[in-house]
């Protein structure tokens, strides 16, 4: 999952499920200002389907829709 932050700054990016249920918090915590990052999510034991990368930073709340197929 790839990302920009603009300015440094709490950075949070959780994943959910179709249905509004935490996966899981891939980063939670202050980050410096960069051009593009990167992060990994390995969905072991996740069903092929839509979830939701959820990204707070800098006062704003980003969402993006990603489709799951094994």
């Amino acid at each position: 999952i790839r990302y920009d932050l603009p300015q440094s700054g709490q950075l949070k990016i959780t994943i959910f499920d179709v249905l509004g249920r935490k996966v899981t918090t891939l980063v939670d915590g202050f980050k410096s200002a960069s051009s593009e990052q990167k992060v990994l999510w390995t969905p072991r034991n996740r069903a092929s389907g839509v979830y939701f990368v959820v990204m707070d930073a800098l006062g704003e709340q980003h969402v993006r829709k990603i489709l799951l197929v094994k």
